[in-house]
C-alpha cells in the first residue's frame, strides 16, 4: 500500500502542514505533523541463506507511530517463524530461521509513508569440503580394498555416486557409507575391472576420482635365494621348483640361456603358484644353467639353477663346525669321529701336518660314511692338531691330554626347618661344573621321584624334597670326588585344631549315636584319638571310629546306660569334648 503526504487547504488557498487553526464553532484545532518513515528511503533488496535469520527494520519520524507489514500485498501474522518488534521509533519484522518460501516483496506501511523490502530466501549450498582439489588421480593394487572419501557441510548434506556416469547402486561389493560429514565409497575385494571414473556428487559440487587397479608385480617366495650348485648322478631325477606370489602368472623356463622346450626327458608342470621343471633323467647335456623367469617383459623377476650331473661330492656333515676341542686324560682313549655325506669316499688323517697310518696305538676305521681316528692309552705327546680330510670337505680337531681337574666341593649344605606339607631345597656348589653329585638322605642313595628332585644348573647341584612329611626328617648329604658335605632337615608338625567340635548329645537306650568332629587339615592315621573320662575307649565291638578327609567319627551301636558319659576327642595341639546321655526306654504294658 502506497499513502500520498495530507495537507490542509487554507482560505487564500495555501498550503500549511501545520499549525492551529479555528473551525467554524470557533474551537481552535491542533493537528500532528505526519508519520514519515526515516530509513530507509530506497527500496531494499536483501538476499539470505537458507536458516539465517533476516531483519527488516523501519525507522519512523515519530516513537508512537504505528505501521502495519505486508508480504506480496497481504498483511502479515506474527508467529514463530515471523515476529514483529517494536523499539522507541524502530519496528522490525523478523525471520529467526528464514526458508525459501519466506521470500517475497514485504511492505512496512506507516500509513503516511511505506517501505519496500525485496527479500530472496537460497537454500544452503551443499559443499565438498574434502578433497580439496576436484579431480585425483589413485591407484591401487588388486586383489585389495579400495575406499574413497569425501567430506561435505554441511553434514546433513546428501550426495549421490557415479561410476562411469552410471549411478551406483550399494551392495556386497560396493558398499556406501555416510558418519556426521564423511561420505564413503568402498569396495571391499577390488577387481581389475573395477576400475574408472568415480564421482561424488552433492547439489552443487563434485568430485572425480579416477581409479586405476593394477595387479602387484610377480614375486618368487620360495626359494628366497638361489639356490647353491646342485649335483645329480647320472641317470637319477632332479626337480627345480619355485613358488610365485600369484598362482595365475606365467613363466618362461630358459637352459643355458634357450627356452626349454618338454621332450627330451625334460617336464614342465604348473600347480597353483607352484612352478616346476622336471628332469627324468639326468645327462650330461641337461647340465648348466636354469632360469625360471616371471613374464616376457625385460628385467621381469627371475630364478637361476646351477646343475652339474655328476656325483655329489662327499662332504663332512659331522660335526657341522669347522673346529673342534677335544679333551682326554693320560691313559684313556680318543676317538675322533666325523659323518660323511655318502660312504666309500676316500679320507685322510693328519697330525700336526704329519699323515697317519693305521698302527701301533693308532687305529683308523671305517664304518660305511662313520670315519673313525682311535689312539689307545692317551699321552701327552698325543695333544695337538688333528686333521680329517676329503677332497672336497675338512675338520680340524684339537686335542689336549691333561688330568681332570680335582673335584671340590665350593660350598656347605645349609640346615633346614620346614613345617608339614612344605617343600625342602638343599643347594651346594661343585669344581669343575661337570663333576658327579651323589646325594644320600640318611645314609641311602636318593632315587629321583615324585618327591624327590635332583637338578643342575651350572656348578651348582640342588636336591628338592617335596611335601615334606615328619618321616622325612634326617640328614641330607651330597658327595663328590672324596668329598661330602651334610645338613639336618627339620620337619615341624602343623598344628591340627578341631573347627567344628563335638555336641552334647541325647538318646534313647537301643539307639545309634554318632560323634563328629572337622579338623582344619587331613591328618595322618592316629592323628586323633578318642577318649571317655579322659581314658581311651574299651575294646567293645559296639564302638568304631572312621576317618573321612578332615571329619572325624564315632560310632556307638545300640547304646546303653552304661555309655552314658562325657566323650573327647584330642589331638596334639587340640582337644574337644561333649557330653553322651542316655535315656531309658520305658516298656509298653498291655
Amino acid at each position: 500500500m502506497i499513502v500520498g503526504d495530507r495537507d490542509f487547504l487554507l482560505p487564500d488557498g495555501s498550503r500549511e502542514a501545520d499549525g492551529e487553526f479555528v473551525t467554524g464553532c470557533g474551537c481552535p484545532h491542533s493537528a500532528e505533523p505526519p508519520v514519515r518513515i526515516i530509513y530507509p528511503r530506497d527500496e531494499v533488496t536483501l538476499v539470505a541463506v537458507r536458516l539465517e535469520c533476516v531483519v527488516l527494520m523501519c525507522e519512523l519520524s515519530r516513537e508512537d507511530g504505528p505501521v502495519r507489514w505486508y508480504k506480496d500485498g497481504l498483511e502479515v501474522e506474527e508467529s514463530e517463524a515471523l515476529v514483529l518488534e517494536s523499539d522507541g521509533p524502530r519496528r522490525r519484522l523478523v525471520l529467526p530461521a528464514a526458508q525459501p518460501e519466506d521470500g517475497g516483496e514485504f511492505v512496512c506501511d506507516a500509513g503516511d509513508d511505506s517501505a519496500f523490502f525485496t527479500v530472496t530466501v537460497t537454500a544452503t549450498p551443499e559443499r565438498i569440503v574434502h578433497p580439496a582439489a576436484r579431480s585425483l588421480d589413485l591407484q591401487f593394487g588388486v586383489p585389495g580394498c579400495v575406499e574413497l572419501r569425501c567430506e561435505v557441510a554441511p553434514a546433513g548434506s546428501q550426495v549421490r555416486w557415479y561410476k562411469d556416469g552410471l549411478e551406483v547402486e550399494a551392495s556386497d561389493d560396493l558398499q556406501l557409507g555416510a558418519k556426521g560429514p564423511t561420505r564413503t565409497l568402498t569396495l571391499p575385494h577390488a577387481q581389475p575391472e573395477d576400475a574408472g571414473e568415480y564421482v561424488c556428487e552433492t547439489r552443487d559440487e563434485a568430485v572425480t576420482f579416477n581409479v586405476s587397479l593394477a595387479e602387484p608385480p610377480v614375486q618368487f617366495l620360495a626359494p628366497e635365494a638361489a639356490p647353491n650348485l646342485l649335483y645329480v648322478a647320472p641317470g637319477e631325477p632332479l626337480v627345480l621348483s619355485c613358488e610365485l606370489s600369484r598362482a595365475g602368472a606365467l613363466v618362461f623356463w630358459s637352459h643355458n640361456g634357450r627356452p626349454v622346450q618338454e621332450g627330451q626327458g625334460l617336464e614342465l608342470q604348473a600347480e597353483g603358484p607352484r612352478r616346476v621343471l622336471c628332469i627324468r633323467a639326468a645327462d650330461p647335456v641337461h647340465a648348466g644353467l636354469y632360469t625360471c623367469q616371471a613374464g616376457a617383459a625385460p628385467g621381469a623377476p627371475s630364478l637361476s639353477f646351477t646343475v652339474q650331473v655328476a656325483e655329489p661330492p662327499v662332504r663332512v656333515v659331522d660335526p657341522e663346525a669347522a673346529q673342534t676341542r677335544v679333551h682326554s686324560t693320560p691313559g684313556g682313549d680318543l676317538e675322533l669321529a666325523v659323518h660323511l655325506s655318502g660312504p666309500g669316499g676316500p679320507v685322510r688323517w693328519y697330525k700336526d701336518g704329519e699323515r697317519l697310518a693305521s698302527q701301533g696305538r693308532v687305529q683308523l676305521e671305517q664304518d660305511g660314511a662313520r670315519q673313525v681316528l682311535r689312539v689307545q692309552g692317551t699321552r701327552s705327546r698325543d695333544a695337538g692338531e688333528y686333521l680329517c680330510d676329503t677332497p672336497q670337505d675338512s675338520r680340524i680337531f684339537l686335542v689336549s691330554v691333561e688330568e681332570p681337574p680335582p673335584v671340590k666341593l665350593v660350598s656347605e649344605l645349609t640346615p633346614l626347618t620346614v613345617h608339614e606339607g612344605d617343600d625342602a631345597t638343599f643347594r651346594c656348589e661343585v669344581s669343575p661344573p661337570d663333576a658327579d653329585v651323589t646325594w644320600l638322605h640318611n645314609g641311602a642313595i636318593v632315587t629321583p621321584g615324585p618327591q624327590l628332585e635332583m637338578a643342575q644348573n651350572g656348578s651348582s647341584r640342588i636336591l628338592t624334597v617335596r611335601g615334606c612329611q615328619l618321616e622325612d626328617a634326617g640328614t641330607v648329604t651330597a658327595q663328590a670326588g672324596g668329598m661330602s658335605t651334610s645338613a639336618r632337615l627339620h620337619v615341624r608338625e602343623t598344628e591340627l585344631l578341631f573347627l567344628r567340635r563335638l555336641q552334647d548329645v541325647r538318646a534313647e537306650e537301643g539307639q545309634d549315636v554318632c560323634l563328629e568332629v572337622e579338623t582344619g587339615r587331613v591328618g595322618a592315621a592316629g592323628a586323633v584319638r578318642w577318649v571317655r573320662g579322659g581314658a581311651p575307649l574299651p575294646p567293645d565291638s559296639r564302638l568304631s571310629t572312621a576317618q573321612d578327609g578332615h571329619v572325624y567319627r564315632l560310632f556307638i551301636h545300640g547304646v546303653v546306660l552304661a555309655d552314658q558319659g562325657t566323650y573327647g576327642c584330642e589331638s596334639h595341639h587340640d582337644r574337644t569334648l561333649a557330653r553322651l546321655s542316655v535315656k531309658r526306654e520305658c516298656p509298653v504294658l498291655s
